[in-house]
């Protein structure tokens, strides 16, 4: 979702307010404005062309009146239809990082505690064990590999004086 700061600052920025762009996401939405602000106001103008086109050389006053105020409220439109379209693009391509973000997250390997340590167990990477009175962390996948013997694991947290001598 797009914040009100990135509106705001957005929105200075488009009316000339600020000559820098202080942030990507700003300069992406200006870029995706001025995107879709070119397609809506060659959409506003075919279709005015053909409205005057269909006037002529009238110089009726109420059909110039209403020929404005056509013209106002396509304006008014366009510029809607630019905001919309922008908004969308830009939340669409920051779904799009948090999706990505989300799959590499859930790629990370899980920290688990698997209690006391079994030789006849497997462990995989993240699982946490307790070994004569020490914390161990698996970094490799292993199966009956000692804690403390080989490079399967890393010690976490070394026992106290007063820990027990079991496993």
């Amino acid at each position: 979702m797009i914040s009100d700061e990135h509106r705001q600052g957005y929105k200075a920025f488009c009316e000339g307010q600020v000559h820098a762009v202080p942030d990507e996401d700003q300069r992406r939405m200006y870029d995706l404005d001025v995107q879709f602000r070119s397609a809506a106001i060659g959409y506003i103008d075919a279709i005015m062309s053909q409205f005057s086109d269909g006037l002529g050389e009238t110089k009726d006053l109420q059909v110039s009146y209403t020929f404005g105020q056509y013209l106002r409220s396509m304006g008014m439109f366009a510029a809607l239809w630019t905001e919309m379209r922008t908004a969308i693009a830009f939340n669409r391509e920051e779904r799009i990082k948090l999706e990505k973000r989300i799959a590499e997250l859930e790629q990370a390997p899980q920290i688990s505690y698997n209690g006391i340590f079994a030789p006849d167990k497997q462990y995989k990477p993240g699982d946490l064990t307790t070994f004569r009175g020490s914390l161990w962390h698996c970094i490799v996948a292993t199966i009956g590999v000692t804690p403390g013997d080989g490079c399967c694991w890393t010690l976490v947290v070394k026992r106290g004086r007063n820990a027990r001598n079991s496993t």
